[in-house]
């Protein structure tokens, strides 16, 4: 009798899973399926359009540097530079120039102003200790910024009729113990 009972739990336990397989809905393809590696991608042919041909054909130029760097046989020269964007500060003054280093003269404001362009700091920034030049249309500043400290020695060029120009700046060291 017990050979007949392991028997039917046999075939109850086989018809069970039968039913099971049988009657319980499969999952979707689309479920079973494990992608690896994340989602696919399609790659897709870029039509090349008459734009970007005219690209192609025409590069953009590379804008030049304005900065060009100068060689200096002054030991107290760090770096020397000259910026072909500095631009002239125009000038008030009318008739014969000649260079007038009065605190309160036109031009004295004028030449604060180039130094400024020149060094790119504003004219309040900038301490001045000396002020020359070989000619009144030829000048220079021992200069220093007043946050940093930094001395330059800043050239500037007279242009009749326009104004002050500056034609070079030179970074020094350290600002002369005497000016003359």
């Amino acid at each position: 009798m017990k050979d007949k009972k392991n028997r039917k739990l046999v075939i109850c336990s086989i018809i069970t899973l039968l039913i099971l397989f049988i009657f319980i809905p499969k999952k979707d393809k689309e479920e079973v399926k494990k992608e690896i590696g994340g989602p696919k991608v399609t790659l897709v042919e870029e039509k090349v359009t008459k734009e970007k041909t005219k690209q192609k054909e025409y590069p953009d130029v590379e804008k030049k540097n304005p900065i060009t760097i100068q060689e200096s046989k002054d030991a107290n020269v760090e770096k020397a530079w000259k910026n072909s964007e500095w631009k002239t500060i125009k000038t008030a003054q009318t008739g014969t120039h000649y260079a007038n280093f009065d605190d309160n003269s036109i031009d004295r404001k004028e030449i604060k102003l180039a130094f400024s362009e020149a060094l790119n700091l504003a004219p309040e920034n900038i301490e001045e200790w000396w002020l020359d030049g070989p000619n009144s249309s030829d000048i220079y500043g021992f200069l220093s910024n007043k946050k940093t400290n930094e001395a330059y020695k800043v050239h500037l060029h007279w242009i009749d009729n326009t104004g002050w120009q500056p034609s070079l700046v030179e970074k020094l060291h350290t600002l002369p113990t005497s000016f003359n």
